[in-house]
């Protein structure tokens, strides 16, 4: 989905993006909960949250990312926005919430790139 401001420049999806953050600023304050920091919680709590706050990080590092390539693009009305693909990843990668990260490994080359 493409996100276009009232002046026809591909704009910055920022209404996702403030929903992404709200959403993860209320799994964390959920994983904070008194049962969640002493560890009191049931198995089914423990594993809902740390579901919640998995997907809370990646769509973060979403964030992070379109930031990062918003800055980078040497003329803004060339950035856009896609909603299931990404220009880069950072860090690592989790498939689960209980599963261990693996590590990005990022190719370099004498080829310069252009982001656009």
């Amino acid at each position: 989905m493409a996100y276009v401001c009232q002046y026809g420049v591909n704009s910055f999806p920022s209404e996702p993006m403030m929903k992404n953050l709200v959403s993860a600023r209320r799994s964390l304050g959920l994983y904070q909960h008194h049962n969640g920091i002493t560890g009191t919680a049931k198995d089914f709590v423990v594993v809902d949250c740390g579901k919640k706050l998995l997907k809370a990080i990646m769509d973060l590092k979403r964030m992070i990312v379109e930031c990062a390539y918003l800055l980078m693009v040497s003329d803004r009305k060339s950035y856009f926005y896609q909603e299931l693909t990404s220009v880069f990843n950072i860090d690592e990668y989790r498939m689960s919430h209980d599963s261990m990260p693996e590590k990005t490994v990022l190719r370099l080359s004498n080829q310069p790139q252009c982001l656009s």
